[in-house]
């Protein structure tokens, strides 16, 4: 009896969670105010929710992305690097590092004592950090993957076009094997993923505070 006593107090606690769950976010979207603490909790529960929803849809976004060329790659044999893209896409990974590094170094600077002694902030920034820096790395793996896999590429390219006869002399271009592309593709999706994630903690510092 004790038992099932408990289990109905739970229950009902639930209930009223999700009550005034429902009831602040109504506030919001209806542009009432909100003046009681029981209703300002969920909704600050509930927008965590939202904002890690979208940190999940912006972590597969990249990959999905990414997916797209690894399937037109072999689907249709997209898997060509010429001087022209390599230097688009090493100019991509440039501007990914630098826009990474001026952001930690920001976020470094403006460091507050009631930043660092708010615990959602303090969480956000350490995550904010440890993404960007991720972003770093990642593409300064992708960026040297993919100018070594296009040497090698056209280096393939000059050999094939010097068996048959055929002048090498305007060559700027090879063919990507499925080991090369893949190991430009998987860092470039975890750099951009990262960079993406490390911005939304770092827009949710901003708001929080």
């Amino acid at each position: 009896m004790t038992r099932l006593l408990r289990l109905s107090a739970n229950n009902g606690a639930r209930h009223r969670r999700g009550m005034a769950s429902t009831r602040a976010l109504g506030f919001v979207l209806a542009g009432r105010s909100i003046t009681s603490k029981n209703d300002m909790i969920p909704l600050m529960i509930g927008w965590t929710c939202v904002f890690y929803i979208v940190v999940f849809c912006v972590v597969g976004a990249p990959f999905l992305f990414v997916l797209r060329f690894w399937r037109y790659a072999h689907a249709k044999g997209w898997s060509w690097s010429s001087e022209d893209s390599r230097d688009a896409y090493v100019d991509v990974a440039k501007t990914l590092i630098t826009a990474s590094g001026i952001a930690v170094v920001l976020l470094a600077s403006s460091a507050s004592p009631e930043r660092t002694a708010d615990r959602v902030a303090a969480f956000s920034a350490k995550v904010a950090v440890v993404c960007l820096i991720a972003c770093v790395g990642m593409s300064l793996v992708a960026m040297l993957a993919l100018i070594r896999g296009h040497e090698e590429a056209k280096g393939r390219n000059i050999d094939e076009r010097r068996a048959k006869g055929l002048s090498t002399f305007d060559v700027t271009e090879g063919k990507l094997t499925s080991g090369e592309l893949l190991i430009t593709l998987i860092p470039s999706a975890i750099a951009l993923s990262s960079f993406l994630v490390g911005l939304l903690f770092l827009a949710r510092i901003v708001f929080h505070i």
